[in-house]
């Protein structure tokens, strides 16, 4: 992996690669959060272009425009410290597709406002891509930011040499810039070009460059009918030939454009029906058997099956009954792990050799778990009398103890030496912390989404999915990177199989989505409530009410 060795920071991963060098995800150990680093190449950018970007960056303060935290040198490299973006940029956003255009319109919006922030100090972009606009999250959508001023000119300039190597992206340039001139216009120019890529699914010109100056010099765009009326003005206006004849700035396109999307926003509330689902594939279940009580909690290792009652499981093999009501029950590497509770007080056990061992019993009113644990440890949190996080080992007992501020909301194990402390915050936002078996607990990042339910995935140890109602979140933290995918249901349930996940609800209604969350297939079992349900390859178990179901999904191609 690459990686790039500077003080105060730990290198997460390459995230990128532009025409004057890399761009890396970092940890800031003094200021706890993440950021983005980028290594100049100084054979290919020179000190006079290095310092020309940074006087752009820091003479903008805009919340669209990506900001320049600061300057390091180090063993002969040149380094900016620059904002994080979670969410990668547009062209991911474009490449996954299925963009809502309220959505598509709101990120032209928040282009078009960091451009009438620079033009108004006399700086125009000049390689404005998807490529660099870069996205983080919000409440069920995305806000942009403009990044890569590397090649930005001012105004004043007039005229640049086109035979420099930084003209720009031919697929994005406006018909000027070709012979060497550039004006605001030329970026609004750009904008276009997106806006109609991400309104129609693809660019209104393509080709070998040769074949694109053409047409951005003599072809004038064709705009599918479907596009609203008030869109494709708009589009036709900012791809006018001539930089006169377009929006006289950034501020009259941003203007224009916020009353289409008041129309799009007020036609679809009048035309909306109720979206209906896409049917899945009707899937049967087969009855296991039945108990004469309900079932609380079933886990599985391997062929070997746990049922968890009110104070028994059982097993193949025999019954083993508890003192305390059984609440869940999940695995560790060995063996089956019971957790009782009555009242405030949480009974750990384990069972082993066909008997169930006392392991921990502790007075709390609210517990949080791992939610699986991949080794002979685990964590859990309490807040009584103070909120505190314990890593219990399973031979040696509690192994350190470590007081929090706040209780979190969830803890998940992500490999056999971390974990994770997952805290969801009144703003909505979710707060990552995390901790090791040494007992070193770390300020992570935050995320300005309200993250729930999140899971990991047993072959792809730093890959998360969760949920923030009807929207998917894949979070890949090695280097951050969040995306996200629709959905037609609030899932009840996440579990992992060897293609990606099953998120399904209690209706019956099962999603198959991938590691990359591409929905793989659709299904719907009409047994009844589910209470429970895990799975393993192609095979899940459910419960429902007294009953024990296994139901065979069809065979999907793995990864």
């Amino acid at each position: 992996m690459q990686t790039v060795k500077l003080p105060q920071y730990y290198c997460l991963g390459l995230i990128g690669r532009g025409q004057f060098g890399e761009v890396f995800c970092a940890y800031d150990y003094l200021q706890q959060n993440l950021v983005a680093i980028k290594v100049i190449d100084v054979k290919r950018f020179s000190t006079q272009q290095f310092l020309r970007e940074l006087r752009f960056l820091v003479s903008l303060n805009h919340p669209g425009i990506v900001t320049c935290q600061g300057l390091k040198h180090y063993n002969s490299q040149r380094y900016l410290i620059m904002d994080y973006c979670e969410g990668g940029s547009l062209r991911d956003l474009i490449n996954r597709g299925n963009l809502k255009l309220p959505d598509s319109l709101q990120i032209v919006l928040d282009i078009l406002s960091a451009l009438a922030h620079a033009h108004t100090r006399g700086i125009v972009h000049c390689d404005l891509k998807p490529e660099n606009i870069l996205l983080s999250l919000i409440a069920n959508s995305w806000t942009a930011k403009v990044s890569d001023f590397g090649i930005a000119k001012e105004v004043e300039e007039k005229y640049y040499s086109v035979s420099m190597g930084d003209t720009g992206s031919p697929a994005y340039m406006a018909p000027e810039r070709f012979y060497g001139k550039f004006f605001p216009a030329s970026d609004l120019y750009a904008v276009g070009i997106m806006l109609y890529e991400l309104i129609v699914g693809q660019r209104p010109f393509s080709g070998t460059p040769k074949e694109l100056i053409a047409a951005h010099l003599n072809q004038t765009p064709t705009i599918p009918d479907q596009v609203p009326f008030l869109l494709r003005s708009i589009i036709l206006k900012a791809l006018e030939k001539l930089p006169q004849h377009r929006f006289a700035d950034a501020q009259a396109m941003l203007d224009s454009l916020k009353n289409a999307l008041e129309v799009v926003k007020a036609t679809q509330a009048q035309t909306e029906v109720i979206i209906v689902s896409t049917p899945g594939d009707n899937l049967t279940g087969e009855l296991i058997t039945s108990f004469a009580e309900p079932i609380i909690s079933i886990a599985q290792k391997d062929d070997h099956l746990y049922v968890a009652q009110h104070q028994s499981i059982i097993t193949p093999n025999l019954q083993i009954n508890l003192e305390k009501p059984i609440q869940s029950l999940s695995l560790n590497a060995q063996n089956c792990l019971a957790w009782c509770q009555e009242n405030n007080q949480h009974i750990l056990y384990q069972i082993k050799d066909n008997q169930a061992n006392l392991l921990l019993t502790i007075e709390s009113t609210q517990l949080i778990k791992t939610s699986e644990s991949r080794g002979k440890w685990l964590a859990f949190a309490h807040d009584s009398p103070n909120p505190e996080l314990i890593l219990f080992h399973i031979e040696k007992g509690i192994v350190w103890k470590k007081s929090l501020a706040v209780l979190p909301n969830q803890l998940l194990s992500i490999d056999a030496n971390h974990g994770l402390a997952i805290s969801r915050k009144e703003d909505l936002s979710t707060r990552f912390n995390v901790f090791n078996r040494r007992g070193n607990y770390y300020e992570g990042f935050s995320l300005a989404i309200d993250c729930q339910d999140l899971v990991t995935h047993p072959n792809y140890p730093y890959l998360l999915l969760g949920t923030e109602g009807k929207r998917g979140l894949l979070i890949n933290l090695k280097p951050l990177k969040v995306s996200c995918f629709a959905l037609e249901f609030t899932p009840d349930f996440i579990i992992t199989q060897d293609c990606g996940y099953l998120l399904a609800n209690k209706d019956g209604a099962i999603v198959s989505v991938d590691i990359y969350g591409e929905i793989l297939a659709r299904y719907q079992l009409n047994l009844g409530k589910i209470n429970t349900i895990i799975g393993s390859n192609n095979t899940i178990i459910l419960t429902i009410d007294n009953y024990l179901y296994q139901v065979k999904l069809p065979e999907l191609k793995k990864i």
